[in-house]
């Protein structure tokens, strides 16, 4: 049985404006030549439910299920879950995402730099989607010979960061496919 107050946050989760419903995060992503690029998206699909039983309502997504009669079921979802201390001016060098992963700062700042001259920089709670796997090589330019993204550190202080690899295969040319 709900008490009155999870009735009166249920009544005032309604209230809330569609746009405080959504969750942005960039997505890293190689269209159908290689190109790599980075945009800007939002996790759309959230449904007002319940994460467990006795819980109050909230708007959730939970990525890799699906919701139907009020429950989230078929979980296609295999993770690894790692935790990194980057130390200031820290870089990685151009490389690609070694498996589609959810990139999300935990302190400091970060900014990805894309071969296409698309960058942007993220700090705590902020998400990223890494999945530029069919980036190629650059040929010429200012990135000859670079392939996918560079990732830096931002000012003189460490970033930690939550890494979130999945199993999924990447998409190719679809930004912001996951919302």
């Amino acid at each position: 049985m709900h008490s009155a107050s999870t009735a009166l946050t249920f009544v005032l989760s309604l209230a809330i404006p569609i746009a405080a419903q959504t969750i942005p995060y960039y997505h890293m992503w190689a269209d159908t030549t290689g190109v790599p690029h980075v945009s800007q998206c939002n996790f759309t699909d959230l449904q007002l439910q319940l994460l467990s039983t006795g819980d109050s309502p909230q708007y959730l997504d939970k990525i890799g299920s699906t919701f139907s009669n009020g429950t989230y079921s078929n979980t296609n979802f295999t993770t690894d879950i790692t935790f990194t201390v980057q130390p200031a001016g820290w870089s990685t060098g151009w490389h690609e995402n070694p498996k589609v992963q959810f990139i999300v700062p935990l302190s400091g700042s970060w900014t990805i730099h894309m071969t296409d001259g698309s960058m942007a920089t993220m700090g705590p709670g902020e998400v990223a989607l890494g999945e530029d796997q069919f980036a190629t090589a650059i040929s010429s330019g200012e990135y000859a010979g670079a392939i996918g993204h560079n990732a830096t550190n931002v000012g003189d202080e460490a970033v930690n960061l939550m890494i979130v690899q999945t199993d999924w295969i990447p998409k190719v040319g679809e930004p912001c496919w996951l919302e």
